[in-house]
């Protein structure tokens, strides 16, 4: 009996042994676990504070945007005092999806006062406004996407007032010269570059940045050279 009792006490103290050896083994994973996760948290809070610093309000693939009608019109809806384009002809805006919604925006800005620099690109980095014209009338299929554009523009300055049709600014550069789509407005730049290869162009993405940081102030430098450096359209000498 004694034998029995003691080692019902032995067998317990083992048992209470082995049952803290299991909670603290327990208790060990889960710290680690844990640890581990907090860890995680904390690059990802410190990625996450370099991309705000930095600017970097979004990156992705361009075509994801292409799908989101909404995204484009909210880029016009966004802005009041400054527009700036950049491209090899910028066409897409006066699609049917968004024609509308960028002339209003246009006609707005240039009687508020406000600027709108646009910067197209053609071989020559010339721009036959007779051709154009002419061919925009009868044959406008006939017109390349920078000649289309260009007739667009044309069309929608003589809708606006000669007085503002200073506001709405068309400069012309060689084709050469443009490496990446850019949109400038009051608070945020889009860029997204030109990838020769057809097949892989559908992969160039969109990177959008706050332009107040210098990144922005960058490509602000590098448009302002390229209109420095290019033919700016008078509208009293195309308009008759």
């Amino acid at each position: 009996k004694d034998k029995s009792f003691l080692f019902n006490i032995i067998f317990s103290v083992f048992c209470s042994i082995l049952a803290s050896f299991i909670y603290a083994m327990i208790q060990k994973d889960y710290s680690e676990e844990m640890q581990s996760k907090l860890e995680e948290i904390d690059a990802q809070l410190k990625r996450d504070k370099e991309l705000y610093d930095s600017g970097i309000i979004s990156v992705r693939k361009k075509v994801y945007y292409d799908q989101e009608n909404d995204f484009w019109k909210e880029i016009l809806r966004g802005t009041d005092d400054r527009l700036d384009l950049v491209g090899h002809s910028i066409n897409t805006w006066f699609s049917e999806d968004y024609k509308d919604a960028f002339c209003s925006k246009i006609k707005n800005m240039t009687k508020s006062g406000s600027s709108i620099q646009i910067i197209v690109g053609t071989e020559s980095g010339e721009i036959d406004w007779g051709r154009i014209i002419h061919k925009g009338e009868d044959e406008f299929s006939d017109l390349n996407k920078t000649e289309r554009t260009c007739y667009e523009l044309y069309n929608l300055a003589k809708e606006i007032g000669k007085k503002e049709r200073k506001n709405l600014k068309l400069h012309v550069v060689k084709l050469e010269v443009i490496t990446y789509l850019y949109i400038r407005t009051d608070k945020r730049c889009f860029i997204s570059p030109y990838i020769l290869s057809p097949t892989n162009s559908k992969n160039s993405f969109l990177l959008e940045l706050n332009s107040a940081i210098e990144y922005s102030k960058s490509f602000d430098a590098d448009v302002k050279e390229m209109i420095n450096n290019s033919k700016h359209q008078k509208w009293e000498d195309i308009i008759k």
